[in-house]
């Protein structure tokens, strides 16, 4: 188990933006999954309760930044189910969405936050 990192501080040329505030080392990856909307703050794009495709491109003990096709809000939650290519058990955990953007290609990313203990 890793060891807490310090609360980052900014250099003066910084922003917060630039900052990484992650709690534990990401890895980046390429994993498909499904996740199943528990509650949203924009209007439905899935029905409640509703799955839809995502990407997961980088993975940690504390997170994951998904892409998806559906535009997602801060503070959604979602159930998120990824299938594990190092053993073939698919991953279940509850997330928190913590940032969203939309990328170049018109595709939306999102980092989550797990809210379950691992």
């Amino acid at each position: 188990m890793d060891a807490p990192r310090p609360e980052p501080t900014p250099a003066p040329s910084q922003s917060w933006t630039d900052v990484d505030r992650r709690n534990a080392d990401r890895a980046p990856c390429c994993l498909a999954g499904i996740a199943k909307s528990v509650t949203q703050s924009l209007p439905q794009v899935v029905s409640p309760g509703g799955s839809f495709p995502i990407t997961v491109s980088d993975l940690s003990a504390s997170g994951a930044r998904l892409t998806t096709p559906h535009e997602l809000g801060v503070g959604d939650e979602l159930m998120l189910t990824v299938d594990a290519p190092a053993d073939g058990q698919a991953i279940h955990r509850p997330c928190r969405v913590v940032w969203v953007g939309l990328n170049m290609d018109e595709v939306w990313c999102a980092g989550v936050e797990f809210t379950d203990p691992a």
